[in-house]
């Protein structure tokens, strides 16, 4: 808890609460100062779209059908449609209270990723996530805002880019930076890209851009 120190304002689920509304208050709070002041620097950790997804949503808001009954997650379309319902309903209002006005950005750059991807209960696979799947390595990574040189996205972009891109928004110059950091997204191209790896469950270096194996 040191690190608060660091830290102008904490807000946490004593205020935000931990219902289905706890991200979109995060969302609101954060256009609120945005929309206030300049030179912020926020995190956000999101409550997300996490298992088990039934608990995500609120029944009015079922779309897709049928779900896992009593979060019995073994059917692969049960589990499908139970996933796609958290994600339209705490994803895309998140960004909408977040963003509710999109030509209003103003200078304000959004980073938007996630720590895991899921299975979905595919190819046999009985887990959520902390497996070596390819679709649990696979996140969003998104950047969101008015930036002169849009990046190339053609290059095969990871987690190893966040920092530098973060660094170059801070305006902290290369020759102050202790480390030779993977590039910005700011800067990249597509013949920058290098292969990208993740570790299996068994702690095997698994290349991500590799084909995957076909049955």
């Amino acid at each position: 808890m040191d690190d608060l120190q660091y830290i102008d304002h904490w807000i946490n689920t004593d205020t935000l609460g931990e219902n289905h509304e706890a991200d979109f208050n995060a969302a609101d709070q954060v256009a609120a100062t945005i929309q206030q002041s300049v030179g912020n620097f926020i995190v956000i950790n999101k409550k997300g779209a996490h298992f088990h997804y039934n608990d995500v949503y609120p029944p009015d808001q079922i779309i897709w059908t049928p779900i896992p009954p009593q979060k019995v997650y073994k059917d692969p379309v049960m589990v499908s449609n139970t996933y796609d319902n958290a994600i339209l309903y705490n994803v895309d209002n998140f960004f909408r209270r977040l963003i509710p006005e999109t030509q209003n950005i103003g200078q304000t750059i959004f980073l938007y990723t996630s720590d895991h991807g899921q299975t979905l209960i595919e190819n046999g696979a009985y887990w959520s996530h902390c497996g070596e799947t390819k679709n649990e390595a696979l996140v969003p990574l998104l950047l969101i805002g008015n930036i002169s040189y849009p990046p190339d996205v053609k290059y095969r972009a990871s987690h190893f880019n966040i920092f530098a891109t973060i660094l170059d928004l801070m305006a902290v110059p290369a020759e102050a930076r202790i480390h030779d950091y993977p590039p910005s997204l700011l800067l990249i191209k597509a013949s920058d890209s290098v292969d990208r790896y993740y570790l299996g469950g068994n702690g095997q270096r698994i290349n991500f851009d590799e084909p995957a194996d076909t049955p």
